[in-house]
C-alpha cells in the first residue's frame, strides 16, 4: 500500500483546513457542520468530513453542507485515530482543526486560535477550553471531576480537538490509524519530543455532547468497538518508540493491574502443579484489589461507585492487554476512501 498520497487525491489549497471525523453521527452532525461552517466563513478554508463508514443518515444531512467528504472504504479499519487521518491525507493547508462529529465549534474562538497560532512560532498547536455537555455514565462524571479540556495554559496534549501548525509535523501523519483512542496523546508526543509547544487559552471553543448511555452499556460499547483498546495500542506504539518510562508513566495503574493478574495466574498455575507457594500469586492479588476498592472507596465515599470504578478499571486493564497485542500497521500508509463531495 503506498506511503503517500496521490498528487491528484489532494483538495485544493487552502490556508486552514477543519477535518471533521465522524461515525454514525446523525443526531448531532448537522448542529456540528452548521457551526464549523459558520466558524470558517470568509477565511481561506474548508471543511472535510471524514466519515468511517456511517450506516446511518450522516452522509445524507453532511451532503447538504459546503463541504468535502470522504468515506473509508474498509470497514475494519475504522478507529478514532484513523478519522483525522483519513480527512487530513486529502489536505494542502498550513494549519489543521480535529473536530468530532458530535461537537460544535465556535467560530470567534477559532479565530483566536489561528491567531495565536501565527504568531508564535515556537506552537505546534493550541486548543480552546471544551465545555463537556455528556452526563449519565461514569466517563463524562470523570472527566468533569478531572477537567479535562477545561484548563488553560501550556500542556501536554491537546485532548478533545486543536488546531495544529502542519509544518510541525514534518511531513508526517496526522494522527496514528492504529490507535481506536488516545491518538491526540500520541499527536501530542510526536510534536513536544520535536521540540513544539501546546497551549489551552482561556477561550471558549468547543462544546461536546457525548454518549448518554448509561455506565454498563457505554463500557459493552466501548469494549466492543475496542475503542477502550486505544490505551495497549498508545503504549506498544512507546514502547516500539524506545520509551518505556513514558509508557509506564502514564499506563502505570493498567500495567500494574496486568502485571498482577499475571501474577495471579501463574500462582494458580503452580497451586495445580502441587506447589503451596504458589497462592502468594492469587493472594497478592487479591490483595491489590482491595487497595484498589478502598482507594476509590474513599475518594467516592460511595460504595457504589468504588465498585463501579473497580469494575472499570478491570475491564479496561483487559482492553489494555488486548490493545498491546494487537499488531500495527505503517501510520503513513495511505487509507482507502472514496471521495463523495
Amino acid at each position: 500500500m503506498a506511503s503517500e498520497a496521490p498528487a491528484a487525491a489532494k483538495f485544493e489549497r487552502r490556508e486552514l483546513v477543519v477535518v471533521v471525523k465522524c461515525l454514525n453521527e446523525e443526531r448531532h452532525i448537522r448542529n456540528c457542520l452548521t457551526s464549523a461552517v459558520e466558524a470558517v466563513s470568509g477565511m481561506d478554508a474548508i471543511v472535510v468530513v471524514a466519515d468511517s463508514g456511517s450506516t446511518d443518515r450522516t452522509i445524507e444531512i453532511a451532503s447538504e453542507f459546503p463541504v468535502r467528504i470522504v468515506r473509508l472504504t474498509e470497514g475494519r479499519l475504522k478507529s478514532c485515530g484513523l478519522g483525522a487521518q483519513l480527512g487530513y491525507q486529502f489536505c494542502d493547508c498550513d494549519f489543521v482543526y480535529i473536530l468530532d462529529g458530535d461537537m460544535t465549534i465556535d467560530g470567534a474562538g477559532l479565530k483566536v486560535l489561528l491567531q495565536q497560532l501565527k504568531a508564535d512560532g515556537t506552537l505546534a498547536g493550541v486548543g480552546g477550553l471544551v465545555e463537556e455537555m455528556g452526563e449519565g455514565n461514569y466517563e463524562f462524571e470523570r472527566r468533569k471531576i478531572e477537567r479535562d479540556g477545561a484548563i488553560s495554559g501550556e500542556v501536554r496534549a491537546l485532548d478533545m480537538g486543536g488546531l495544529y501548525r502542519v509544518s510541525a509535523l514534518e511531513g508526517s501523519y496526522l494522527t496514528n490509524p492504529n490507535l481506536h483512542s488516545h491518538e491526540e496523546k500520541e499527536l501530542a508526543y510526536r510534536l513536544t519530543r520535536a521540540g513544539g509547544r501546546l497551549y489551552r487559552t482561556d477561550q471558549n471553543v468547543i462544546r461536546h455532547f457525548g454518549k448518554t448511555q448509561d455506565t454498563t452499556a457505554l463500557l459493552l460499547a466501548r469494549w466492543k468497538s475496542a475503542h477502550i483498546d486505544g490505551s495497549g495500542e498508545y503504549f506498544r506504539f512507546l514502547v516500539r518508540s524506545g520509551d518505556v518510562a513514558e509508557g509506564l508513566r502514564r499506563f502505570w495503574n493498567l500495567a500494574l493491574l496486568g502485571a498482577a493478574w499475571a501474577l495471579g495466574l501463574t500462582g494458580l498455575i503452580l497451586v495445580l502443579l502441587g506447589k503451596p507457594l504458589g497462592w502468594i500469586g492469587p493472594a497478592a492479588t487479591a490483595g491489590l484489589y482491595l487497595l484498589l476498592f478502598i482507594r476509590f472507596l474513599v475518594r467516592s465515599r460511595s460504595i457504589r461507585k468504588a465498585v463501579v470504578a473497580t469494575v472499570n478499571l478491570s475491564v479496561l486493564t483487559a482492553a489494555f492487554v488486548r490493545g498491546a497485542a494487537r499488531p500495527q500497521r505503517n501510520p503513513r500508509d495511505w487509507l482507502p476512501a472514496e471521495v463523495l463531495k
